[in-house]
């Protein structure tokens, strides 16, 4: 069921120009990109074996030192945890759905989900499942890397890497269809579908990871099989799409990362921008909403979720994925979006 489009979103004007790589940063990205490899290949062996089912051992640590007052264009960080199982496919959680009841459904690139209350909430236990896919699709569909829902009837879609391709599941994470893409797209086999949102008027927004186009459906990706694309301005060059959703007010607010110096080799930022001006062929522009790095962990943040919080609020989920490396965590982070404040638009106005 369709729900209705939202109105016109409030204006934005851009935060900050377009920016370049300075000398060095290439030299410095192989460098930390190398390190980052050397990490990887100890973790599994600190990690027990995989149950399908209840994780006893889950732990959520809060990092206490991570909070802050609202930025200027209105983001505050009201939380950070570190997410612990001792299981072998936990982690590597690449996209984020928020569930009702207080609860959180992460995806990972292993083809699993993990379902868990937010912190403070009471809820179930958290779970760890296999995300099944359609046969004979089950053994290509696993390296999951975008979620969004029906906010009416409860599906939701998967966007895979790897394989490129759109899953739908019931509310009750049964399979119902696929469709694949790879034929229609000129996507790297290891940089696909990094953001799906199904937006309120019924189209579905796809942002890949590699190339300036946005994939615009009219609905369904899984039965719609023909798109549009519309190219995208970002607003600092070097970023990349890593998830997106739509906040209560309309407009589509998208994780950005990069790889950059430090450890570990990340640099994230949050970027805004109105959908309705989403047509296809013309050019989308999106402005700098907050840049991460001053404010929560450096880490590789994939995953995106958001909530209403109030009339003028919204509550914004991140989660990282942590390349089942034993030197990176999985951080799950709240924050709280005052997009009616005055903060955002007096934050465009100095802009113009």
């Amino acid at each position: 069921m369709r729900s209705s489009s939202p109105g016109r979103c409030p204006d934005l004007r851009p935060l900050a120009g377009p920016g370049g790589e300075g000398a060095g940063v290439r030299h410095r990205r192989i460098a930390a990109i190398a390190a980052l490899v050397l990490g990887l290949a100890p973790s599994t062996w600190l990690r027990s074996e995989v149950v399908d089912g209840k994780l006893a051992d889950f732990r959520i640590t809060p990092l206490s030192d991570f909070t802050s007052d609202p930025v200027a264009t209105g983001v505050r960080i009201e939380g950070v945890w570190e997410i612990q199982a001792d299981n072998l496919q936990f982690g590597g959680y690449s996209a984020l759905l928020p569930l009702a009841g207080g609860h959180l459904r992460a995806f990972s690139d292993r083809g699993y989900r993990l379902t868990f209350p937010e912190p403070g909430a009471r809820g179930r236990f958290p779970t760890l499942s296999r995300q099944l896919a359609l046969a004979p699709y089950a053994p290509e569909l696993w390296d999951i890397e975008s979620a969004t829902r029906d906010p009416d009837g409860g599906d939701y879609w998967l966007g895979y890497e790897s394989t490129h391709a759109f899953q739908r599941f019931s509310n009750a994470s049964t399979p119902m269809a696929v469709r694949l893409i790879g034929g229609d797209v000129n996507w790297p086999s290891n940089s696909g579908a990094e953001s799906l949102v199904r937006l309120a008027d019924g189209r579905f927004l796809v942002l890949p990871e590699s190339g300036r186009d946005a994939l615009i459906y009219r609905g369904d990706p899984v039965e719609t099989p023909s798109f549009a694309t519309s190219p995208v301005s970002w607003p600092i060059a070097g970023y990349n799409p890593t998830d997106a959703a739509q906040l209560p007010d309309g407009r589509v607010i998208i994780l950005m990362r990069r790889v950059a110096w430090g450890f570990p080799p990340f640099s994230s930022l949050l970027v805004i921008a109105d959908p309705a001006t989403l047509q296809a062929g013309q050019p989308w522009n999106t402005y700098l909403l907050a840049r991460l790095d001053r404010l929560v962990p450096s880490e590789n943040y994939e995953g995106l979720a958001v909530r209403r919080a109030g009339r003028d609020a919204a509550e914004i989920w991140m989660i990282s994925d942590d390349n089942r490396s034993a030197f990176q965590r999985t951080l799950l982070v709240r924050m709280r979006l005052d997009y009616a404040s005055g903060k955002v638009h007096q934050k465009a106005r100095e802009s113009r």
